[in-house]
């Protein structure tokens, strides 16, 4: 994957702290957890988004069957 952007990203102390152990525990750097964090982040999201969607597919069919 081509890296062609730098974030600069201000966060706690205790946070930066325990992001590092856990990239030390799973054995990647620090910028590679992140990079899956933020990745992992944009398909919760992407399916929050879709499961809206759903929910708002239903309550116009249930509402049509209520009539």
């Amino acid at each position: 994957m081509k890296k062609n952007y730098l974030l600069c990203v201000r966060i706690e102390t205790e946070v930066l702290e325990s992001l590092k152990k856990q990239a030390e525990q799973e054995g990647i750097t620090l910028s590679v957890l992140c990079r899956q964090k933020l990745m992992e982040s944009s398909r919760l999201v992407r399916m929050d988004i879709i499961l809206q969607e759903i929910q708002k597919k239903l309550n116009v069919k249930l509402n049509l069957n209520r009539r």
